[in-house]
């Protein structure tokens, strides 16, 4: 699947370039930062709203994507669908099949969760802000997960994989490069470097359905189900996005049994996927080790 150049020239002007772009991002919301003397999310929540707080968030991820544009086909010499899938054209409907399954799955183990812990959670809804949370974050949530499924399931993954020819190998840094990405999100410095691990987790877990399944497509459908159904069932004042969800907690708190459950709900999802698009599995771990 991999296609393209990855040289070490041309993956550190890549990896330069994007940071440059993810900066020019930021310096809107770093200068009201920086103007008003606000330095934690809720409080910009506060000043900005949540509407124009997500705008500003995810205007980095706009310059990286359309950075992006450019360095796919000149530094890499690839293309939009080499970084996509190895298909011959995109599937909308394995996008549709990630999202959907997990989706399902968080619901479920939301519920259960609820139930276990009824104390921890107290309701938080008003239709009509958690309405246009929800447009809003429907427009804007898929440009951000399309970014970091471009970079670290297309870029880090196949940059890997041309390097080392080892699956293994490249699932494993793509991984950690995913989880390191998130170490300066406020609930990693809430709660210690210990979500981390959470987040490489589901690095690996994303970059092996991307390799067996040779494209992004199911690995976008999970992951933005992952970020919208998680936005908008629970907020905390220790999140990133601070949105106006059904449900308030008073911080995140992965335990036992949420690790578990996040355990159990992974290894449904690879197994009816695995099932539905018969990944032969074995096979190509031993072709590419």
């Amino acid at each position: 699947w991999s296609q393209g150049r990855y040289g070490f020239s041309r993956v550190i002007i890549t990896i330069l370039l994007m940071i440059i772009a993810f900066i020019a991002g930021n310096l809107p919301l770093l200068w009201i930062m920086e103007s008003r003397k606000v330095n934690s999310i809720p409080a910009l929540n506060d000043l900005l709203g949540f509407e124009g707080l997500l705008m500003l968030q995810v205007l980095p991820f706009v310059t990286v994507l359309g950075t992006l544009f450019f360095l796919i086909p000149k530094v890499h010499a690839s293309t939009w669908k080499h970084w996509l899938h190895a298909r011959e054209k995109l599937d909308f409907r394995r996008i549709l099949d990630g999202f959907m399954l997990w989706s399902i799955l968080l619901l479920f183990f939301f519920g259960v969760d609820l139930l276990l812990n009824p104390t921890a959670f107290e309701w938080n809804f008003e239709a009509w802000p958690f309405i246009k949370a929800l447009l809003l974050l429907a427009v804007l949530l898929p440009i951000q997960v399309l970014v970091e499924e471009l970079i670290f399931r297309s870029f880090a993954l196949q940059g890997f994989m041309a390097a080392s020819r080892s699956a293994i190998v490249s699932i494993v840094f793509s991984a950690c490069l995913f989880g390191a990405m998130h170490a300066g999100n406020p609930e990693v410095q809430e709660h210690g470097p210990l979500l981390l691990v959470v987040y490489a987790l589901m690095g690996v877990f994303l970059s092996v359905i991307t390799f067996l399944d040779q494209g992004i497509e199911l690995a976008f459908g999970f992951h933005l189900a992952n970020n919208l159904i998680n936005a908008v069932l629970v907020t905390s004042n220790d999140l990133v996005f601070q949105v106006p969800a059904i449900f308030r907690t008073k911080a995140l708190t992965m335990d036992i049994s949420s690790s578990l459950m996040l355990l159990v709900g992974l290894a449904l999802f690879f197994t009816i996927a695995h099932r539905r698009y018969r990944w032969q599995t074995i096979a190509i771990f031993k072709k590419y080790r």
